[in-house]
């Protein structure tokens, strides 16, 4: 593989890898700690400055809860249905009684057929 492409993978990687963290909602210094890197070291490789060697991936993905195959999937940034769950909750705990009623009939047909 040229040099070019590993580039362009690296940074492909660290972007999947900053967006499985901010749905953990974890700052870049806490997955630094978890990880047991530093903080620069971590931007370095969001950024795809830096090539992670497998045991980094394996760590990374330890310290997130995830399995190292989703740094490597191209729908990582799809948001994880515990998280949909969550944010729905929080719009309907926002809902006034006649949106709640609408948002109801919405997903009764939805779900009806």
């Amino acid at each position: 593989m040229a040099n070019t492409d590993l580039a362009r993978e690296a940074k492909l990687v660290g972007s999947q890898i900053r967006q499985v963290r901010k749905r953990a909602r974890l700052s870049i210094q806490n997955l630094a700690e978890r990880a047991g890197y530093t903080a620069e070291f971590m931007s370095q490789i969001e950024k795809g400055e830096r090539q992670p060697a497998f045991e980094t991936i394996v760590r990374l993905a330890k310290a997130l809860g995830v399995s190292p195959a989703i740094f490597f999937t191209r729908h990582a940034n799809r948001p994880m249905v515990k998280d949909l769950r969550r944010q729905i909750r929080g719009l309907l705990e926002r809902c006034s009684s006649q949106q709640l009623l609408q948002t109801y009939a919405v997903l009764n047909s939805m779900l009806e057929h």
